[in-house]
């Protein structure tokens, strides 16, 4: 599952992000790394950008950005 088909309010582990090198150090540096947890908070109205929840810090993020991070569900 990639993390723009998470739904609201549920926890997920990060597995794997396919993005280009240095848009994924960017994400890193914002704490989202493999293994980390992450939450979906909302959707914007029109579905883009997504507000997500890392280690307590809120971020906003593309649609685009979000499809090329893959997730589990935390248990």
């Amino acid at each position: 599952m990639v993390l723009n088909k998470a739904l609201r309010n549920k926890k997920y582990r990060v597995i794997d992000i396919k993005l280009d090198e240095k848009l994924a150090r960017r994400l890193q540096e914002l704490g989202i790394v493999k293994g980390g947890k992450v939450h979906m908070v909302r959707r914007a109205p029109l579905g883009d950008p997504i507000h997500i929840c890392v280690n307590g810090q809120n971020i906003s993020l593309r649609d685009s950005v979000c499809s090329g991070i893959v997730i589990e569900e935390d248990k």
